[in-house]
């Protein structure tokens, strides 16, 4: 809500919530595939991406298409993270129809 209040399009606010949950759940996907290590490079990731202006950098898409690339190369998945963005998508729909 605080991206699409800040003027964020739909896509572009689900990419900045998507990264704020990457930094701070520790997501047992990403542990499984990387240990903690690969947890930690994750959410460090997530954590410069929204330091460096989030969905909103006018590439924000070139850097997130880049860490996903980062991600792959490390066999990391936030599939737990996904999960949440997926159910803040439905409760956001729900609350706001």
């Amino acid at each position: 809500r605080r991206a699409l209040a800040h003027g964020l399009a739909v896509r572009a606010a689900r990419l900045e919530a998507l990264f704020h949950v990457i930094a701070v759940l520790d997501d047992t996907n990403l542990a499984h595939r990387g240990g903690l290590p690969g947890l930690r490079y994750a959410q460090g990731a997530a954590a410069n991406f929204l330091a460096a202006g989030g969905a909103a950098q006018g590439d924000a898409s070139a850097q997130a298409e880049a860490i996903h690339r980062a991600f792959v190369a490390r066999r990391l998945s936030p599939g737990g993270a996904a999960d949440v963005l997926a159910a803040a998508c439905w409760v956001q729909r729900v609350c706001t129809d």
